[in-house]
């Protein structure tokens, strides 16, 4: 029997169920479009690896912490989508923006890729390990560190994504985690794209730039000059990472 021969009232039933059984699982789950970016995300993967708004714009495969775990995610997701088939990956390098703080940390998954309805892929993942509890209370230490540092700081993807940014820049520029992580840098200095670019051309070639000014657009719509100081973090197979970005407030020198 197929749906169009099944009441509505035991079709709505069946995705009620479905919809308790994604919200309840103790797998973290991520409904993934045709570009592999997560639009739905269950309760265990906010947890275990963030929230939806922080990763709705990058690929899954762009999650990891390495270079590796993105081949083996990316390819696993091209098999899933041309040949219909569930894939598995183990022991993949997740970079994970979960918890109150949302800093960046390395967590390992196995992960089950299975093509749904509509181009959709069902990606489920369960951890590999747990950090234990004295892992924890150092981890929480270093995170309110960085958090509340008294020098903005922010990680950029190797696309030019925010992948994380502190409370103290949030505070100089004014905008929520949720207006501000996950989105295009680009987005916030709009009148720096040449500059922009050649940041990430010298950071690119390896270098260290040092007390470069750009202006960001706060959200109240002021023009904020920063002085932002840069390299790169690369992973052991010598690949791009992520930069690691300081960022001081340069109003008093510009007046």
């Amino acid at each position: 029997m197929t749906d169009a021969a099944v009441p509505s009232a035991v079709i709505m039933d069946r995705a009620a169920m479905l919809e308790v059984a994604f919200s309840a699982s103790a797998m973290a789950v991520a409904l993934l479009d045709v570009s592999n970016r997560p639009i739905m995300v269950n309760p265990t993967f906010e947890q275990q690896l963030g929230p939806l708004f922080k990763l709705q714009h990058m690929a899954l495969n762009d999650a990891t912490a390495d270079d590796k775990a993105n081949a083996d995610i990316a390819q696993a997701l091209k098999r899933a989508r041309e040949n219909g088939t569930t894939e598995r990956v183990r022991d993949s390098n997740m970079l994970t923006v979960a918890g109150p703080a949302g800093f960046p940390l390395p967590r390992h998954f196995d992960w089950s890729l299975r093509l749904g309805k509509d181009g959709i892929v069902v990606a489920s993942a369960s951890a590999v390990s747990e950090a234990d509890e004295q892992q924890r209370e150092r981890d929480a230490e270093l995170l309110d560190f960085f958090q509340n540092a008294p020098i903005a700081m922010h990680w950029l993807s190797g696309t030019g994504e925010i992948m994380w940014a502190n409370n103290t820049e949030l505070r100089v520029l004014g905008y929520t985690a949720e207006e501000y992580i996950g989105q295009p840098v680009m987005k916030f200095c709009p009148d720096e794209e040449e500059l922009v670019l050649e940041i990430f051309k010298q950071l690119g070639s390896g270098n260290t730039i040092k007390d470069v000014p750009v202006r960001f657009r706060a959200k109240d719509g002021r023009i904020v000059p920063l002085l932002i100081d840069s390299n790169v973090n690369y992973t052991k197979a010598g690949d791009f990472n992520h930069t690691r970005c300081f960022i001081r407030d340069d109003t008093g020198r510009r007046i």
